[in-house]
């Protein structure tokens, strides 16, 4: 089964064609190391699952670049801004892996949401799941310490500290190189 489908099931059952329809929707591709799936100012009708891989989104201000996510395997990723509404990308999606993805765009899934109420209602399902992924972002950037981020990210996704640079880690904690090397010292 799709990666892809296999996580849309994870919100609700689907019909044996509602699942064949959405199988044939989704396509598969590989992306190197350093390569991106999107650019800020671009616009993308797409989003995805990762197969293997790792990926990074994250914005450029001024020659700075800010870190606002990690994904992994089995994570859905879409610029939620180009995705749902068509409007220029203010973030970069780029692969930190050599990375195989599962995506459909857009348009077919619409598409399918229009044909099948079953996946109407999954895909509401799972926006709604991250709009709350979101919103925990959020409530841990305005209310930890840079401590209580590192711990939560140490709990939560401790993948994430083996595959991605000290640097980067630090960016998307809101903190400098040198604050997360003094928490990781304690």
């Amino acid at each position: 089964m799709n990666l892809l489908v296999k996580e849309f099931k994870n919100f609700g059952s689907l019909s044996p064609e509602a699942e064949l329809d959405f199988q044939n929707r989704v396509v598969r591709h590989e992306y190197k190391k350093g390569s991106f799936y999107i650019k800020e100012g671009q616009t993308s009708s797409g989003l995805f699952i990762i197969e293997k891989g790792l990926v990074r989104m994250f914005y450029r201000k001024g020659d700075k670049e800010i870190n606002s996510l990690f994904a992994t395997e089995n994570e859905v990723v879409t610029s939620s801004r180009t995705f749902f509404f068509k409007f220029p990308a203010k973030e970069n999606i780029q692969f930190l892996e050599d990375s195989i993805i599962h995506s459909i765009s857009r348009k077919n899934l619409y598409e399918l949401c229009n044909l099948y109420p079953e996946i109407n209602t999954i895909e509401r399902l799972a926006t709604e799941a991250y709009s709350l992924a979101l919103e925990d972002r959020i409530f841990s950037l305005q209310t930890l310490s840079a401590t209580e981020r590192y711990d939560e990210l140490v709990r939560d996704n401790p993948q994430i500290l083996q595959r991605v640079s000290l640097g980067h880690i630090a960016s998307y904690l809101g903190v400098t190189l040198e604050t997360i090397s003094r928490i990781r010292k304690k």
